[in-house]
């Protein structure tokens, strides 16, 4: 992971501009890395904002002609909406107005499962039978139906669409509102569906009415990810002002429950529009379970996909696809969301069901989904949605050719610089600097989201406690100073934690006063010196491996300047590696770690990017690299060939590197000292250890040395004496109590045959 702070361009106008508009100089930093430049824009940035003419909408006034015409007539009218947050939204809005206009419209939700997405023939069908209707709008969703609004219009219905996706080379032949198409008055491009139904509310009741209905298309904004600048922003910021207008049921979802996208859209439908308590609490407890069953779905799917993602050559897949016939497809895109953010490339992840591929799909900032699937939509059977984020569905006879494709399209245009791990950060921040005034002036900047995103910090300490959280602790606190961060997580960064001399933490305010949330963790190049002490005693694992054949090329200091140039010009496939703190520390001071693009201590996995890796654990982290350079020696090629088990990289080792001897100075192989190990791992205790460090400090430090411990560890492992108790915490449990001689362990002799070398030489 590589940390920068955003490049503000227009930084020099930032006390010009405090002055004027009496903030604080941060404050102004953070409004003008938004965009804002200049005084009018700054001004209607902290404004309200006034909210634009509905009518510059393409279409629009055709549309209220339409609707007025459906009143005159008495004609059916049927809103055909989508089972998301903004479909279901829209619906809503759509059916108060049209309700308040003296139009009392049906509806329809397609359920997911049932029907799958947006408008089918089949679809069609089902809504002829049931409503009989004279005319159909559609919100969220339609514009890519050109084929079903011809079968409608066959069928003698009237269709109009309302959407907010992107514009696909051939729109229905109909009335179409859309932002985003071309030739229009209107300035803004990005509303969500349900901003657009607010804007056709507006059009039909006059702004004053339609304001009841500004929560509802703020709540919708905020959950499609839309763009939170321009009229999104103003709808978001006078919806919020207004929540008392919130219906019923959905204040009481907001205090008890997250909105969920499983079950059927029927039932969150129904908390727009009762105002029944004894009906809102039923549909209020069928949320409640399917988001708890949702939850549920979406972890086992996050496990199916992590193993199976531990068996790809990430180095060598741009894109992650995956599919499966257990699946839900309902919370498939929670699980690709998840995926992007952990490997910062596109995901598509696919629910089977008969023949049929229910897939979902998800991306990163500069790869544009919808032009991705637009490229091969001959082989798909239906696909809709934004640059981000999209839905799509295929034969599964399609699905190899879809998964190579994918890859090909990505490998063929788009630059690996691309997915280079980022992670940027608004300003760098100093604990005096957290003043009350300061935490009160980034209220101006709300409300956050897409386009408009949560001021993120840096800083950079020393000193700092950390204290697990009772119930979980996989989770903590850090306090610095009177600072607290909660870190979700944290034990993935526990041991740079640990060996990082100076810690920093990207993170954001939450919650009112100094308080924030942990988006990351620095660990920096800079490690403690005592990190030597703990780190190359791991080099003992070298020694539990067999021999067998192995290929390696021994390699001159000279030639190490040579592999470090290799990285340049790539993002993947090269790792060095060391067990000496001495030789890390001595590599980043003297070469540039511009290429690298994860530095790791104790890692046991590791998705392919350049990377040096500081005394890494098992072998696992190997096999996504095409080529592995050693800067200490190998103890054992046993070693290596394990690696070249698990990876095809080409190994290289130091030619005339020194082994660090003093390590088995300290070294104590008696069954005393081994005795006094194997009472600390077996021990009950209550308390959480996070590494084999975290358990010495707190357990052994001044009984044995950690070569001692750390040597013991292994040789009862390998003899199968104790086994790990928790997927988390380094904590252990007795198996086997017959009594074996620490001799049987292969391991143990290994090791001793070297001590006793060492102990002869002297």
């Amino acid at each position: 992971m590589m940390f920068k702070k955003f490049f503000n361009k227009n930084s020099s106008l930032v006390k010009e501009y405090a002055e004027k508009f009496n903030v604080l100089p941060s404050t102004m930093y953070l409004i003008l890395s938004r965009g804002f430049v200049t005084e009018e824009q700054i001004a209607e940035y902290l404004s309200m904002g006034n909210l634009l003419d509905p009518f510059l909408i393409k279409g629009m006034k055709q549309l209220v002609e339409r609707v007025q015409l459906a009143k005159k007539l008495d004609d059916r009218v049927l809103i055909f909406g989508d089972y998301d947050v903004d479909g279901i939204s829209a619906t809503a809005i759509m059916l108060k107005t049209l309700k308040r206009l003296g139009i009392n419209a049906d509806f329809y939700l397609p359920n997911r499962y049932e029907d799958g997405y947006g408008l089918t023939n089949e679809v069609v069908d089902k809504i002829e039978k049931k409503f009989c209707p004279d005319l159909i709008i559609t919100v969220d969703c339609g514009i890519s139906c050109y084929n079903e609004v011809e079968y409608i219009k066959s069928k003698g219905i009237d269709v109009v669409i309302t959407d907010h996706h992107e514009i696909p080379e051939k729109i229905p032949n109909t009335l179409v509102l859309n932002a985003k198409l071309p030739d229009q008055d209107y300035p803004f491009r990005e509303l969500c569906g349900t901003g657009l139904a607010y804007k056709i509310s507006e059009a039909l009741l006059g702004q004053k009415k339609a304001e009841e209905y500004l929560p509802i298309a703020a709540i919708a904004t905020i959950a499609d990810i839309v763009s939170l600048t321009g009229e999104n922003r103003n709808i978001v910021k006078r919806g919020l002002a207004s929540f008392d207008k919130l219906p019923i049921g959905l204040r009481q979802l907001f205090k008890e429950n997250k909105v969920g996208r499983m079950g059927k859209a029927e039932d969150s439908l129904m908390l727009y529009m009762s105002e029944d308590m004894v009906v809102i609490k039923e549909y209020l407890n069928k949320i409640a379970k399917h988001n708890a069953r949702r939850q549920e779905l979406s972890n086992k799917i996050m496990e199916d996909c992590e193993k199976a993602i531990k068996k790809m050559d990430l180095s060598k897949t741009r894109v992650i696809c995956l599919a499966s016939k257990k699946w839900d497809q309902g919370v498939l895109g929670i699980a690709c969301a998840r995926l992007v953010e952990e490997y910062n490339r596109p995901v598509f992840l696919f629910s089977q069901v008969g023949e049929m591929l229910h897939g979902s799909g998800r991306s990163i900032d500069d790869i544009n989904i919808h032009e991705l699937l637009s490229s091969m939509q001959e082989i798909l059977e239906t696909f809709g949605g934004h640059t981000m984020a999209a839905g799509l569905t295929l034969k599964r006879s399609e699905y190899e050719s879809f998964c190579n494709r994918v890859n090909s399209f990505v490998f063929e245009h788009i630059n690996d610089k691309v997915f280079i791990p980022i992670r940027y950060y608004d300003l760098d921040i100093k604990l005096e600097e957290i003043t009350d005034k300061f935490l009160e002036e980034l209220k101006l900047l709300e409300p956050y989201g897409c386009g408009n995103p949560k001021p993120l910090f840096k800083i950079t300490t020393e000193s700092l406690t950390i204290q697990p959280m009772k119930y979980n602790p996989l989770h903590c606190t850090i306090k610095i100073g009177d600072l607290e961060l909660v870190y979700f997580n944290f034990v993935k960064s526990y041991n740079q934690l640990f060996f990082a001399r100076y810690k920093s933490f990207i993170f954001e305010f939450q919650g009112g006063g100094k308080k924030g949330l942990v988006n990351d963790f620095d660990a920096g190049s800079f490690i403690v010196d005592s990190a030597h002490t703990y780190t190359y005693p791991v080099v003992f694992e070298q020694l539990l491996y067999d021999e067998n054949d192995v290929t390696f090329s021994y390699y001159p200091p000279a030639d190490l300047i040579k592999f470090v140039a290799g990285t340049e010009s790539g993002v993947y496939g090269t790792c060095f590696v060391t067990y000496s703190a001495y030789d890390f520390v001595s590599f980043l001071r003297n070469y540039s770690k511009d290429s690298l693009f994860h530095v790791g201590i104790y890692d046991d996995y590791c998705v392919g990017y350049n990377s040096l890796l500081l005394s890494p654990r098992g072998t696992d982290w190997a096999k996504n690299f095409s080529k592995i350079i050693f800067l200490s020696p190998v103890l054992d090629t046993g070693y290596l060939s394990a690696i070249q088990k698990v990876s095809n990289a080409e190994i290289f080792v130091p030619l005339e590197a020194k082994e660090d001897k003093t390590v088995y100075n300290n070294l104590n192989l008696s069954r005393e000292a081994f005795g006094r190990v194997f009472k600390a791992l077996t021990s009950h205790s209550k308390e959480v250890y996070y590494s084999p460090v975290d358990f010495y400090e707190a357990k052994l430090k001044g009984k044995v040395s950690f070569e001692t411990f750390y040597a013991a560890y292994l040789t009862f492992m390998q003899l199968g004496f104790i086994k790990r108790n928790s997927e988390v915490a380094f904590s252990f449990v007795e198996v086997n109590t017959s009594k074996k001689p620490l001799t049987d362990s292969e391991f143990y002799n290994k090791i001793s045959l070297i001590k006793n070398t060492m102990t002869k030489k002297k």
